[in-house]
């Protein structure tokens, strides 16, 4: 195998490693769907979903939005390690995304570990403050969490957002990013020692 070719495999192994493929942990989409509140673009105000993570990380997180409003709209996605509203600091990650009404609309981060089956916070923020509202399923559709707001999380509401998150499909996250420290150190030292074996053979 020639040396450029090991370093392609090398380049492509570190990219796989940084945008793997996103996998659906949780979810509620259950029928039938209703508009619940304005998405405002300051987090204490906006209501929060609380949830349990399946997988030891999380990567992205998503908010069904209502069929009000118009045009579209930038959107920050959270998960947090409290109920946001009242604990905006308890910020484990975050992304941005563009959304447009009546679909959803999805923000992914670097994957962090998590532990599985703890419970955790998803929240959104909007850049044009209330143009969009949230939604929302009753019945107790989703039984590991549900609704919040000022620190509570009202769970004998048995309403939630109509949300879901993502898991990261490596088998393993790296908290400092040491992992692909580690193989671009292997990349250089393949571009050294191919340089060696060429000096040689002149």
């Amino acid at each position: 195998m020639k040396l450029r070719h090991l370093l392609s495999v090398c380049t492509l192994g570190i990219c796989a490693a940084a945008f793997a493929t996103p996998i659906l942990d949780q979810v509620n989409n259950a029928d039938p769907v209703y508009l619940w509140s304005p998405i405002y673009s300051s987090i204490q105000s906006n209501w929060s979903q609380s949830f349990q993570q399946s997988a030891g990380n999380i990567s992205g997180g998503g908010f069904l939005l209502g069929a009000g409003g118009s045009g579209s709209d930038t959107f920050t996605i959270g998960v947090y390690s409290a109920e946001p509203s009242a604990n905006p600091g308890s910020l484990l990650a975050s992304g941005t995304a563009t959304g447009t009404p009546g679909n959803w609309v999805d923000a992914f981060w670097n994957p962090i570990n998590v532990a599985p089956n703890a419970t955790l916070y998803l929240g959104i923020t909007s850049t044009t403050s209330s143009n969009f509202t949230s939604t929302y399923t009753v019945y107790n559709s989703y039984p590991l969490g549900a609704i919040g707001i000022g620190g509570y999380v009202y769970n004998n509401y048995y309403v939630d957002l109509g949300f879901r998150t993502y898991s990261d499909d490596s088998a393993s996250v790296s908290d400092s990013g040491s992992t692909l420290v580690m193989m671009a150190g292997s990349v250089l030292g393949l571009v050294a020692l191919g340089r060696r074996f060429a000096s040689n053979r002149a």
